[in-house]
């Protein structure tokens, strides 16, 4: 008889430990008077507690003012269904979807957010950890942009930072994701308000802008980005703000997130009923956007920079039905927007392997080759590559025009045609020395070496277009110089 109720009493326990954490209804969690808050309480990320099957819960995370909390989740659904388990919600009311989470950071800030669990059968292990942190963002950081600017303001997510951006009419953020995925976790802790210190209204976050493939726009001419950081290693995106005359007519804004030394995900622009617009943020020049392929039936203007209605930054143009002749084609600036300005559909690849602009497959292959920050007067200006003929072809004709060349004080513009990686011909530029715009250079060789340079003297940079044809029989060195066409369009 007692053996049979010890039995029944352990048969009980471990019925009971099996079922997991209780919740129904609301917790609330205060910030503590030191430390973190640990839900449930025996959690950690090495072994989660599994929740009971068809469990509902809300968990109401409050903030001080002044203070944000960081939220590190971990969802993990032991059965995939098609809704979330887990929703986390701002004070806007905003909400992200998690099917899973292995320890990634959420944030909010006063007056806070909360969770809700609802577990379904999807046999969950759910918990969390809050901590929370008082800011202090001296000295504000002033950014300010004008509707002429060529380039858009690239804002940093650094750690504890404070942006005021003072625009000349109103003010436009958009984001461009970091190249590892693991760093979009990052962009929930960049926060946009409308306004400046007093009379803040929230916008959102970084994470929604990037979500939502839109832009937020301020009611004045000032705007608000708090950054609570991304301390990682991970090459980062960038906080993208420009005055809202320039953006004011593109409905949606797309980009994308690829590693170094990586081919990327195929990405769409949907320009049917609205003009949309792609930005790449290319960072290093080690490791650029390379563009292998473009399926349009629209026309879609590139910018070096952001979107101009001057055009002083357009480096170019693809119309419908674009050919392979016009691949691969390397993103030479730090920032690239690509803007469908008629009706279509486009369908992008990429690729951020960093020889493959350099290689050509046949013989007519043109494209366009700029200095990284073509369109703004700065000393940072520059070129250094190379295109190699086919590997089929030991030899070809490299016809180069320079579409503008700002060679002011000491910059300087040189080709060279090269022939068993010897230079065969060269071609130097200088402000005492001026190209002839929009005439060709046909160089012959197995490659050719463009380089460009301010040496420190403030340029805008400059634009060449070039094109591969066959070589001449018996051709050594040519020269040609022809007249053409004013306009660039890749065809």
């Amino acid at each position: 008889m007692i053996t049979r109720f010890l039995f029944i009493v352990l048969h009980v326990t471990i019925s009971v430990q099996a079922e997991g954490p209780q919740c129904n209804g609301t917790l609330t969690f205060d910030k503590p008077q030191n430390g973190a808050t640990i839900y449930p309480e025996d959690f950690s990320d090495s072994n989660p507690p599994l929740f009971p099957d068809n469990c509902a819960c809300e968990y109401q995370v409050n903030v001080p003012e002044n203070w944000y909390a960081s939220v590190k989740l971990f969802v993990k659904p032991g059965v995939t269904e098609q809704i979330a388990p887990v929703e986390v919600w701002d004070q806007l009311q905003k909400r992200e979807q998690v099917f899973s989470s292995y320890n990634e950071l959420f944030y909010f800030i006063s007056n806070g957010g909360h969770i809700t669990l609802s577990t379904k059968t999807a046999k969950v292990h759910f918990g969390f950890v809050v901590n929370w942190y008082q800011y202090n963002f001296e000295p504000t950081k002033n950014v300010t942009v004008c509707q002429p600017d060529a380039h858009p303001q690239l804002l940093k997510n650094d750690k504890d930072v404070k942006y005021l951006v003072t625009a000349y009419t109103r003010a436009s953020v958009t984001i461009t994701p970091p190249s590892n995925t693991t760093g979009l976790q990052y962009l929930r802790g960049v926060f946009v308000f409308d306004g400046v210190d007093g009379n803040l209204t929230y916008l959102g976050t970084g994470r929604q802008l990037l979500d939502l493939n839109t832009q937020f726009v301020s009611s004045t001419k000032y705007l608000t980005v708090l950054c609570f950081g991304d301390t990682t290693f991970y090459p980062r995106g960038r906080i993208v703000v420009q005055d809202y005359e320039n953006t004011k007519n593109i409905a949606s804004f797309q980009s994308i997130s690829c590693q170094i030394m990586e081919d990327c995900d195929k990405i769409s622009l949907n320009g049917t009923n609205e003009v949309s617009a792609l930005q790449i943020f290319s960072g290093y020049q080690k490791n650029p956007y390379i563009l292998t392929g473009l399926n349009s039936s629209g026309r879609i203007d590139i910018y070096n920079g952001g979107f101009t209605k001057h055009k002083a930054n357009v480096l170019g143009t693809y119309l419908a039905g674009i050919g392979a002749s016009s691949f691969p084609q390397q993103l030479f600036g730090e920032l690239t927007t690509f803007v469908m300005s008629t009706p279509g559909f486009a369908q992008f690849s990429f690729t951020r392997k960093n020889s493959t602009f350099q290689s050509s497959s046949f013989l007519g292959r043109r494209g366009f080759i700029s200095a990284n920050a073509y369109g703004v007067s700065t000393t940072q200006q520059s070129i250094n590559t190379y295109i190699n003929a086919p590997n089929n072809t030991q030899s070809a004709n490299f016809k180069v025009t320079v579409v503008s060349a700002d060679l002011v004080e000491n910059s300087t513009l040189k080709m060279w045609g090269m022939k068993d990686g010897k230079s065969i011909y060269s071609l130097i530029f200088s402000s005492s020395n001026l190209p002839t715009l929009n005439l060709v250079s046909e160089i012959y060789g197995d490659a050719v070496h463009i380089e460009f340079s301010t040496h420190d003297s403030y340029s805008e940079g400059c634009l060449l277009n070039f094109a591969i044809t066959k070589a001449a029989t018996g051709s050594f060195t040519i020269l040609i110089f022809t007249l053409i066409t004013l306009s660039f369009l890749l065809k």
